[in-house]
């Protein structure tokens, strides 16, 4: 686990990905809000865990690239997904100074399940509230800030650019992921070590 992240570097990522995938990126959280609010946000969270699952694989250029089917994947992690959502907004209901320190651990969880599904969600809940403070991670919180602004700013033409804005957000969210949790590499069997 690294403890740093670049949020210059963040971006840049974020904004070459989304450049090559936005098509994918767009529709899926389109199905993700759709069906998230068609079933009264009980979906949402789940939803939300298919999506970063999908932006995980672009950034770690997974050889078997997602599709837009893939969002539906998010209806296994109905649960999780629930659970998640439930403790980010717990913060929001204390005062919105606390949704800086539920939204991080909430977002954080999401993608860590994401990317670890065999974790418990009170693990994964645990290890999120350890990353920001026992760690200290307190750039996690900036981070969110900072995420916050980029998704808002799709206000500004008549709600239309929150298409863009949103996925591109959580696109950053997950670039800032994988630089705390770099993709292990995935050795070969001995078998095949050994001919090589």
């Amino acid at each position: 686990m690294n403890t740093k992240i670049d949020i210059g570097k963040v971006f840049s990522d974020a904004f070459d990905i989304f450049k090559q995938n936005a098509v994918l990126l767009i529709v899926t959280m389109l199905i993700a809000q759709l069906v998230g609010s068609a079933t009264f946000s009980i979906c949402t969270g789940g939803l939300t865990i298919a999506f970063f699952a999908i932006c995980l694989r672009l950034i770690d250029g997974d050889a078997n690239k997602p599709e837009i089917g893939d969002i539906f994947k998010g209806f296994a992690f109905t649960l999780p997904g629930l659970v998640f959502s439930i403790v980010g907004g717990l913060g929001s209901m204390v005062c919105c100074i606390g949704a800086l320190i539920t939204m991080p651990v909430c977002c954080w969880a999401m993608m860590r399940f994401a990317d670890n599904p065999s974790l418990t969600m009170g693990d994964t809940l645990k290890e999120m509230f350890n990353l920001i403070f026992k760690e200290k991670m307190w750039i996690l919180v900036l981070l969110q800030i900072i995420v916050g602004i980029v998704s808002s700013l799709g206000f500004i033409i008549c709600y239309v650019g929150l298409i863009v804005t949103v996925p591109f957000a959580c696109l950053m969210l997950a670039c800032a992921y994988r630089q705390v949790y770099p993709k292990a590499e995935v050795l070969p069997p001995p078998a095949e070590a050994a001919q090589a």
